[in-house]
C-alpha cells in the first residue's frame, strides 16, 4: 500500500516537474543528482475503527509522507525552494 501511494507521489511530482527533477524513495548517501525530490514514509499507523460494517472490523490507516526538495541552485537556494514549494 505505501509503495504505491509513493509511486502515486512520484508520478505527481514528475507530471508538476518533468524528468529533469529526480525523485528518490530510497536513501541514497552519495551521488544525489540536484534538483531532486525525496520522498519519506513517515510512521504510518492503524487502529482500530469505531464501530462493525458486516461483522468486519474496521481500520483508520494514517500513512504521513514527508517530501525533501534539493535544490540546484547553490547561489540562492531558498529562492528556489520557495518557487518549488507553491
Amino acid at each position: 500500500m505505501i509503495n504505491s501511494i509513493i509511486e502515486g507521489i512520484s508520478a505527481a511530482l514528475n507530471g508538476e516537474f518533468g524528468d529533469d527533477y529526480r525523485i528518490y524513495a530510497e536513501d541514497k548517501e552519495q551521488g544525489l543528482e540536484s534538483p531532486c525530490f525525496f520522498i519519506l514514509s513517515v510512521s504510518p499507523s492503524h487502529r482500530l475503527f469505531l464501530g462493525t460494517k458486516e461483522g468486519r472490523k474496521r481500520y483508520f490507516k494514517e500513512n504521513p509522507f514527508c517530501i525533501h526538495y534539493f535544490p540546484a541552485d547553490e547561489l540562492n537556494p531558498r529562492t528556489e525552494i520557495h518557487s518549488v514549494c507553491e
